[in-house]
């Protein structure tokens, strides 16, 4: 029969008494940018019977499943453990350090009393979710807080009195021996697996899922050659905050999938309340979408490849699947723990260029935004282009760029496919001074009516001034944002359609010029194009 995956669910089936405890075997674990880990586990089911996983991590909800021959029922619950609690040196809490022991208790006014310390009864799992260092809720259960008798010492005498010592007054506390092992019975948060004749898969059952607690950051190193030559290395910094991985394969992502119920923990987890459950499945209702945001975190594509714009998708080598998973190989990690290491590096060459880019000084109603004052952003920048030369996408990430083995500037690599051109600033051009202005040419303006609104037809120009202050000539690299049609453009530019605002009333454009510039030279560019402006 062929195995097939299956959704589990909160079943109201009767379980047969009897179980056997498991462990699962984390066999992978796919790491996104966010904190959210993809995990595949396994454990040995050699007959039938129910098994039970103790302290499993909680799941997105519905993500996840268990594949077997048949269909596997899985239950969540708890159930009371026997813990030994043995004598590991004192916590400071009186009641805690003391509880089962023998002592005589003597008080500041005279009064000794003789007993037994009481021992507070354990906290119950709470149906709360602790807090979440990645920023949503937490996918594991947290205890309620722990019983206490406050400022209190509470003493069972002999004939079963049980009485308060007000802490404050204790002058001594005597106790013979040592401390001696405590038992506890303690509800522990349980799945349950039933497992009838066949269905297992090779005597194994296998589970896979979303859960939170897991993330890797990656950065790049760029060290420049004087030779036009480069050698890029992609690191990555793994953390584990979730569970113990023992000789597991690890996958780290890149891409921006879409997970619309990740901040949602699945019902089927012990500690989970309906109430809860809903709540959060409230919070995410009003969202359009709940793509997975990937911070170094964001993945970003970078528009200014090549000579800006958008890349081209059939240059050689350009293609490259959108979500990618590169393996570090078999690691163990324990929970707490973190691993950086290099994933990979490779050569390639570089060319040096002056980045200019001018943004779109209007919205999309052609109306002016009045962004001020400038960012530096805006202004010319030293920069290195280059081709990818991994056979994997490069991954939105910070970039340390290093030349002659000294450091230079770190940047923000965006995501970028093997064999596109990569673009990335070093340093601010200092020595090139550029300036942009645009004015509104005089004359008849025109009146168009769109969708029940009067825009105002108005043809604008806009200049570009460059002076190279250096020494030597410098490679320029300028793209100009722009909304509306083109009329004309110096030199001959390279024109793209940006991808924001396709479908708005303004086209948004922009052009991309590359040309050399020379040392003391002074260049000026111009370029017009009408525009509609929402009156």
């Amino acid at each position: 029969m062929i195995a097939r995956p299956l959704l589990s669910a909160v079943l109201l089936a009767s379980f047969a008494f009897g179980d056997t405890t498991v462990t699962p075997t984390i066999e992978g674990a796919d790491l996104f940018k966010n904190g959210l880990v993809v995990l595949r586990a396994s454990f040995p089911a050699p007959e039938a019977g129910e098994y039970v996983w103790e302290d499993a991590p909680m799941a997105v909800h519905g993500t996840f499943s268990v594949e077997g021959n048949g269909p596997i029922e899985t239950r969540g619950g708890t159930r009371k453990v026997l813990e030994v609690v043995r004598d590991e040196g004192a916590t400071g809490d009186l009641q805690k350090d003391l509880a089962g022991r023998r002592v005589e208790v003597v008080t500041e006014d005279g009064p000794t009393y003789e007993g037994t310390v009481w021992a507070l009864p354990a906290g119950d799992v709470a149906a709360v979710h602790e807090a979440d260092p990645f920023g949503g809720i937490s996918l594991r259960p947290a205890p309620l807080p722990e019983p206490s008798s406050g400022s209190f010492l509470v003493v069972e005498t002999s004939d079963g009195e049980r009485v308060l010592i007000q802490r404050s007054r204790i002058i001594r506390i005597t106790t013979p021996g040592r401390f001696a092992p405590q038992e506890r019975w303690v509800e522990k948060p349980v799945l349950r697996f039933k497992v009838d004749e066949g269905d297992a898969v090779d005597g194994r059952v296998k589970v896979s899922w979303l859960a939170r607690g897991m993330s890797w950051a990656p950065s790049y190193r760029v060290e420049l050659g004087d030779d036009g030559g480069m050698l890029i290395e992609q690191s990555a910094i793994v953390r584990n905050e979730l569970l113990d991985l023992k000789e597991t394969e690890i996958g780290l992502i890149s891409g921006f999938p879409n997970v619309s119920f990740g901040e949602v923990g699945s019902p089927l987890w012990p500690g989970t309340t309906l109430s809860g459950f809903f709540g959060q499945l409230g919070r995410t209702s009003g969202r359009a979408s709940l793509a997975i945001t990937q911070n170094i975190a964001s993945n970003s594509i970078a528009y200014q490849q090549g000579a800006g714009g958008l890349p081209d998708l059939g240059e050689p080598g350009a293609g490259s699947d959108d979500l990618h998973i590169e393996s570090i190989g078999v690691r163990d990690l324990a929970t707490g723990e973190a691993l950086a290491l290099s994933v990979d590096e490779k050569e390639a060459t570089y060319e040096r260029v002056v980045e200019w880019v001018v943004p779109d000084a209007r919205d999309a109603r052609g109306r002016y935004s009045h962004r001020e004052p400038r960012d530096e952003s805006d202004e010319p920048w030293d920069a290195v282009r280059f081709r990818n030369p991994f056979d994997f996408p490069m991954t939105t990430a910070p970039a340390m760029i290093r030349d002659g083995g000294r450091f230079r500037g770190q940047t923000r690599s965006d995501w970028v496919n093997p064999g596109q051109v990569n673009c990335l600033r070093v340093t601010k051009a200092l020595s090139v001074r550029a300036d942009y202005s645009e004015v509104e040419e005089e004359g008849e303006r025109e009146i168009v009516w769109i969708g029940g609104d009067d825009y105002q037809r108005t043809k604008v120009r806009g200049t570009l001034k460059l002076r190279n202050s250096r020494g030597e000539p410098v490679t320029m690299s300028i793209r100009t944002e722009f909304s509306g049609e083109l009329l004309e453009a110096d030199r001959d530019p390279a024109k793209r359609l940006r991808t924001e605002g396709v479908s708005s009333v303004n086209p948004r454009r922009e052009l991309v010029w590359d040309f050399e510039i020379g040392a003391g030279e002074e260049v000026e560019l111009g370029f017009r194009y009408s525009v509609l402006v929402n009156r």
